[in-house]
């Protein structure tokens, strides 16, 4: 799929260009090729966001250098998945477990990226990942969401697999789970871990229990 080419006068644009500089960061740390011609920001960028743009590549890069394997094969489970899999049948859920066994669980506690055999990624851990300014920023424009979220975690929405208890800090101050579907459609990069140099496009987007205030 063709790069997305966000108009200059969208608030979204200056998020573009940080998106670029980032992927072409990425892939620069990994080939480490002497002749490879320098990754440079675009003069729109702030310095601030740059520097904030470079501390996230070294996590990523930290993370994808320090792979974990389960073994199984997420492409051959989702197709034996119906279109109806909640997580809320015991019966089923044990089925698919012994089917599909990750092997023993495992302590992580640094920047990791957790694949199946086959490469595919399934979830990226990014501890420290964003700065504490940037944390404090997150966490204060979440106030602008809160009574969505808090309208999300009805008695009724706990049926859907994403709303589970069990996914959110019973004492956290915000809690819940929307959709913001045109901001996972335009910032979407899908990372492929079956080369040195991934491959990057703008038509997936996997999100996993973090992405839960």
């Amino acid at each position: 799929m063709p790069s997305i080419q966000v108009p200059e006068h969208w608030n979204l644009h200056m998020s573009d260009l940080i998106a670029d500089y980032m992927m072409n960061r990425f892939r620069e740390e990994l080939t480490c090729d002497a002749e490879h011609v320098r990754a440079l920001p675009s003069r729109s960028i702030p310095m601030s966001a740059i520097c904030e743009a470079n501390c996230i590549v070294r996590g990523l890069v930290t993370a994808y250098k320090n792979r974990v394997t389960v073994d199984i094969d997420a492409r051959c489970m989702a197709n034996n998945l119906t279109p109806n899999e909640f997580g809320k049948d015991p019966d089923r859920e044990k089925k698919l477990l012994e089917r599909y066994d990750p092997g023993p669980d495992r302590l992580i506690s640094e920047p990791t990226v957790v694949v199946d055999k086959q490469g595919c990624v399934l979830a990226w851990y990014l501890p420290g990942v964003f700065s504490r300014r940037i944390q404090d920023k997150m966490w204060d424009v979440l106030e602008h969401i809160k009574p969505l979220l808090k309208n999300s975690t009805t008695s009724s929405a706990e049926q859907k697999w994403h709303m589970t208890p069990s996914l959110f800090r019973k004492d956290a101050s915000i809690k819940g789970s929307i959709e913001l579907s045109p901001a996972w459609f335009q910032q979407g990069r899908d990372m492929s871990m079956t080369s040195a140099q991934p491959a990057i496009g703008a038509d997936r987007f996997t999100a996993g229990k973090e992405s839960h205030p």
